[in-house]
């Protein structure tokens, strides 16, 4: 049996190459998990004080302050399931490595 991720292939009995390859795999998928935070916490922030600043600029106080920050929380949830659609990816792949 032969497994195919990428560059990476395997048979029945995984090399020391693959086992490395797998322990790189978790690496990343710990990493991309670690963004989800940053993800949902600096999407906001972000659209706020953006719609703010135009808020400012335009005379629109304070409609495009919560116009910009509800379309940060959006972003923000998009690119979280972004992020756990890959990592579970991931996480798929190094299961059928072991």
């Amino acid at each position: 049996m032969v497994f195919r991720i990428g560059d990476l292939t395997m048979t029945n009995k995984p090399s020391a190459e693959d086992k490395a390859n797998a322990k790189g795999l978790l690496a990343r998928q710990l990493g991309m998990l670690t963004m989800i935070p940053f993800l949902l916490g600096a999407s906001p922030v972000i659209g706020f004080f953006m719609g703010r600043w135009l808020d400012g600029r335009l005379g629109t106080e304070p409609v495009l302050r919560f116009v910009f920050l509800g379309l940060g929380f959006v972003a923000g949830v998009r690119e979280t399931v972004k992020v756990v659609k890959k990592a579970s990816r991931a996480a798929e792949a190094a299961d059928r490595m072991d």
